[in-house]
């Protein structure tokens, strides 16, 4: 029994620690000059493919060939990432505090909202990281969508290593936000 102890200790020690990585807002300069500061603006809901709704990262490796390393973890919920961060680019692209993830309070006030359906989100073993979504926008006033836009969208990986991808998917995400923030 001793021994059994040991040797699963010496195991345990042995197996690779798993790596937890975190989507992150990009500084950018204002998209708008002169956004309205109070206008209120709603970001969600976005819905991801369950392929990638996982804590694991995924990449594809070929043309129907995806895998997922089963260290490389997302630091959360891989969709309240995606959210949060592209409210906080909106919030920084517009120059307003008034920007809200989905599901907001009950009364939320909101002006806008953005609906963002993805169906694609990662990296290409040895190319490019990929970010293939469609989204609306809402004009919360009117009930009544007021832009409809598809957007696929691509970033070279810059060097090998799983910093490199959340890096690349990272500046994905501030593109979309770009494209939505000179879309309102």
């Amino acid at each position: 029994m001793r021994l059994y102890l040991i040797c699963v200790i010496f195991l345990a020690a042995c197996a690779s620690p798993d790596n937890y990585y975190l989507l992150s807002a990009k500084k950018a300069p204002p998209t708008v000059q002169s956004a309205a500061p109070q206008v209120s603006i709603g970001v969600g809901p976005v819905l991801i493919p369950d392929y990638i709704d996982c804590p694991e990262m995924v990449f594809q490796s070929g043309p129907n060939k995806f895998e997922i390393p089963g260290s490389e973890r997302w630091a959360g919920s891989l969709k309240s990432a995606m959210t949060k961060v592209i409210a906080t680019n909106l919030s920084r692209g517009l120059s307003t505090s008034e920007v809200r993830t989905y599901p907001w309070e009950p009364g939320a006030k909101l002006r806008y909202s953005v609906a963002i359906d993805v169906t694609q989100f990662h990296a290409q073993t040895g190319g490019d990281a990929v970010l293939d979504a469609t989204w609306r926008i809402y004009d919360e006033e009117t009930n009544r969508i007021t832009i409809q836009r598809h957007s696929v969208l691509t970033r070279p990986l810059d060097t090998d290593g799983y910093e490199a991808v959340v890096e690349a998917e990272s500046l994905l995400l501030m593109d979309l936000s770009d494209a939505i923030a000179r879309a309102l």
